[in-house]
């Protein structure tokens, strides 16, 4: 979820393993990439459990200026989503 330039992320890891510390990274409607920063650092998320990640962009990344959001656990790439408008 985005709140201006400050976003949430929650994990519930059912995967049978442990998930290596999540990130994310924008990729806006100009085609420029911004990484997040975490406000609460992350951690690696063992099987069962759940985690709360926030996180800021800068200030130019809003939920309208986003065209793609990448999920990422570690180095691995878990994949891209992109927003749905709010009317």
């Amino acid at each position: 979820m985005f709140d201006a330039s400050i976003a949430t992320l929650e994990v519930k890891n059912a995967s049978g393993a442990a998930l290596a510390a999540p990130s994310l990274y924008v990729i806006d409607r100009t085609g420029a990439r911004h990484d997040m920063t975490t406000v609460n650092a992350g951690s690696p998320i063992p099987d069962g459990d759940s985690a709360t990640l926030q996180m800021t962009f800068p200030d130019e990344v809003k939920p309208r200026t986003i065209g793609l959001v990448i999920l990422l656990f570690g180095d691995s790439n878990y994949g891209a989503m992109a927003p749905v408008p709010v009317s």
